[in-house]
Order: structure tokens, then sequence, then C-alpha cells
């Protein structure tokens, strides 16, 4: 046990020596941040105002019972505010009078229905109403965006350690393994523990960026049932890339495969699901998006565990032919 410690300490310590893995463990928080920047927080989405010193106290009162509001000190302030890249509007008073200010190339009818809320905030006579939420449906492809940033948060555990895989196959230190007491069972057992790490701190980067820190324990959830698969990345890239460069080859047609095929599904009529039920990928991506629904994921996780064992099975045994490991233990 102490060896296989030993050995998993070693995987760490050689990933944070190679650029290529660091930018891999890098680039599912770098896609969270370009994410947020596409999209905004859309699930929070509210009327925003931004204000300065010109409006009175019972005045900011009022607008902030009707939307988010942020105050400046001053109209310059107010004015640079506006020509940000989110959608905001501005309110001023001059002269006793009520202005809204707005860059002018917001979406169609957000002049309007900015101008309503204010008039109402503060008319003085202001309408009486009950706060109500609702669940608001986000669109699809914000969705699939943030399902596809957890998939890769995912996969980047398995692909470091198929890396390493790789390297240790090209440079025949997994010869050492084969003849030493670790065995091919041990070497298993430090890549699968090594693999789930990272994809565990990917995964939990990505989602604490995105917003989603409520549902951190459930993607955390997922992440460990998908442990299988993740090991099946794991040895699926050294069994099939002698070197460095065809691993880039391998990784160019397993990234796309472990993410599109269970994105595919949401385009693919429910009458037609049955022909994704033995595949991994499928219940890996319904038990991500069923916790971004806030349903009930646990089978789909149980299913995505269950789905993958001959996938992990077949891409060991598929390893353990091209390195001859099995063999060389035994001499």
């Amino acid at each position: 046990m102490k060896g296989l410690w030993t050995n998993i300490c070693r995987e760490f310590k050689i990933i944070t020596r190679d650029g290529i893995s660091i930018a891999l463990l890098g680039a599912p928080a770098l896609l969270s941040v370009i994410m947020l920047a596409i999209f905004g927080q859309i699930s929070g989405t509210s009327a925003s105002f931004v204000t300065d010193k010109s409006l009175t106290d019972e005045q900011k009162t009022r607008l902030e019972a009707v939307g988010d509001v942020e105050y400046v000190e001053d109209f310059l302030s107010l004015e640079k505010r506006i020509k940000g890249m989110d959608s905001v509007a501005g309110v001023y008073s001059k002269d006793g009078q009520i202005f809204i200010l707005t860059e002018g190339n917001e979406e169609q009818g957000f002049d309007q229905g900015m101008s309503y809320l204010v008039s109402k905030a503060l008319a003085e006579n202001p309408v009486e109403y009950i706060k109500e939420e609702v669940v608001s449906k986000t669109p699809m492809a914000y969705d699939i965006a943030i399902v596809s940033v957890i998939l890769l948060a995912m996969f980047i555990g398995g692909s470091l350690m198929g890396l390493n895989g790789v390297a240790e196959r090209e440079t025949k230190v997994i010869f050492a393994y084969s003849i030493s007491p670790i065995g091919l069972w041990g070497f298993v057992a430090q890549k699968l523990i090594s693999a789930t790490i990272y994809a565990l701190l990917s995964v939990a980067i990505a989602a604490i960026i995105m917003g989603k820190s409520e549902m951190l324990l459930m993607l955390l959830l997922v992440t460990l049932f998908s442990t299988l698969f993740t090991g099946f990345i794991t040895f699926i890239t050294p069994a099939m890339a002698e070197n460095q460069v065809s691993a880039v080859g391998v990784m160019k047609l397993l990234m796309p495969l472990s993410m599109i095929i269970g994105i595919s599904s949401v385009f693919v009529p429910d009458k037609w699901h049955f022909l994704y039920y033995l595949l991994p990928m499928y219940w890996q991506y319904t038990a991500i998006q069923n916790v971004l629904d806030n349903k009930g994921a646990i089978l789909n996780m149980i299913l995505t565990a269950v789905t993958a064992i001959p996938w992990f099975i077949a891409a060991v045994m598929l390893f353990s032919k091209k390195t001859n490991m099995v063999a060389r233990r035994n001499k």
C-alpha cells in the first residue's frame, strides 16, 4: 500500500512538470470563464440598473424593489458603466426629472421595459405588487455548454493519466512496472485513483467558476460513479498509442466521442434512446443534466458505473496485451 501511494504522488509530480498536462488541467476552468463571458448568469437574470447620487434615498429604495441596483459616484461613472458588456440601464435625476440612459445596442424592447419599470417604481403612487419567483427554463445552448464543460472536466482526469501511460510506454518505464511487485492490478489501481482525483479537482473548479457551487456535491458524486469510464480513457490511450504524437491523435478521437454521444441524445426522439443504453457516456450525460435540473440522478449514476464495467475491462485487457505487462510479470 505504501508503494501504491508513493507511485500516485510520483504521478502528480510528473504532471506538474509537463506543460501539456498543466494546460489540459486548466482547460475546463478556462472554458468556464469563457462560457460565463458569453452567456452570463442566465439562471439569475433580472432587471439591472445603475444610478448615481442624484436620486433620493426613497427613490433608490423603490428602484431596488424592482431590480438589481448598482451605485456609482457621478454621471461620468454612470455613463461609463452602461457601456459594459452586460445590459444595464442608467437612472439619474436632473432638475427634478428622472432620465434613463442606455447604450442603444441592447436587445429589442430593452429600453421600453426598463422605462416601464422605472416609471412604475418611482411614480408618486407606485404600483403595489407581490414578489413571486418562478423557475425559468434556460436556453438549450446554455444547458449543453454547462454539461460539456463538466464532461470535459471529467475527461481530463483520464486523459492526463493516459498521457502519462503513453510516456511510460514510450520510455520503457512500463517494463519496470511489469516486473515489480505492484503488478498489473496495482498499476491499474494507481492510475485509477490518480485519474479520479484529477477529475474531481477539475469538476470542482469548473462548477465553482460557473456558479454551480450548490450542486457541487452531486456533481462530484457523478464524477465518482464515472470512475470506471475515466479508467477506460486512462488505459485505452496508452493501449492505442505508442508515443506522444499518436496519443494526440487518440485524444482527438476520444474527447469528442465521450462528449458528443451523450449530448446527441438531446436531438434524438425518446423512442430511440434505447440505442444509447449500453453506452456509459449517455448515462453520464443524463446524470449531469438531472443534477442541473434538480432531478433525481442516482439511478443514472449507477447505470453510468454499471455500463462502464465492460468498457473498462476491455481497455485494461487491451493495454495488458499491448504492453505485455502480465507476461513479463509472470516470468
